[in-house]
């Protein structure tokens, strides 16, 4: 829905700093008004080589290591 993605066509890129925090302010747009906001968004290609993954839970926290070994993915729990 068009509607939905007005907010990235703000004055500021997304994640830009503020002092205070603003309301997206509502506006009636169509489909080709879209168009202003693709400079807010970038191609990002990365290698990932290692990864820390935590999980918040109730019932206990977990951890866990990734680390890419260059033919596999090695794996290790951590204390969280």
């Amino acid at each position: 829905r068009p509607e939905s993605l007005h907010c990235y066509l703000g004055e500021d890129a997304p994640g830009t700093k503020v002092d205070t925090p603003t309301a997206v302010p509502t506006m009636s747009m169509q489909l080709h008004d879209l168009a202003g906001g693709r400079g807010n968004f970038v191609v990002l290609e990365a290698t990932i080589k290692e990864l820390d993954w935590l999980a918040l839970r109730r019932s206990g926290n977990l951890r866990a290591r990734f680390h890419w070994t260059g033919e596999d993915w090695d794996f290790s729990w951590l204390v969280p």
